[in-house]
């Protein structure tokens, strides 16, 4: 499975890990998993380490499609903060563009390079415990 999450409650945090080639149904299954999981409880922020991930090639017409599918979701993420761990330039760029499609569901999206400094934006720590083993 490309991606996995663990909600870490006491941190009110979704900590989400993608590895290869992560799809827009990889993404798609992902969101409808995590609306169905009763200890998400919104808002939570959301970390998302794609520092194992295969960039995404750009979509248009299909990342179009894939937002028209998740806007049913968007009572349900209402108010997430979401941080995006990147290590290249191709996936930054990819996934700003991302980002910015997401907009219309309110969702405020950051892209960084660097895990801390996503961390430090998202304003939380994690133990070494809490993080998901790559």
């Amino acid at each position: 499975m490309p991606l996995r999450y663990k909600i870490i409650e006491s941190k009110k945090i979704v900590y989400v890990i993608g590895e290869g080639n992560i799809t827009l149904d990889d993404l798609s299954n992902h969101i409808e998993e995590l609306s169905k999981d009763p200890k998400y409880i919104a808002p939570m922020k959301k970390l998302i380490d794609y520092r194992q991930a295969v960039p995404m090639g750009p979509y248009s017409e299909e990342l179009d499609n894939f937002i028209n599918r998740i806007l049913k979701f968007k009572d349900i993420f209402r108010g997430e903060i979401c941080a995006v761990v990147v290590n290249d330039d191709l996936s930054f760029g990819i996934t700003r563009v991302f980002a910015s499609k997401m907009e219309p569901l309110n969702f405020q999206t950051n892209v960084f390079r660097d895990f801390n400094e996503a961390l430090k934006w998202l304003q939380i720590q994690l133990d070494d415990n809490e993080i998901i083993d790559g």
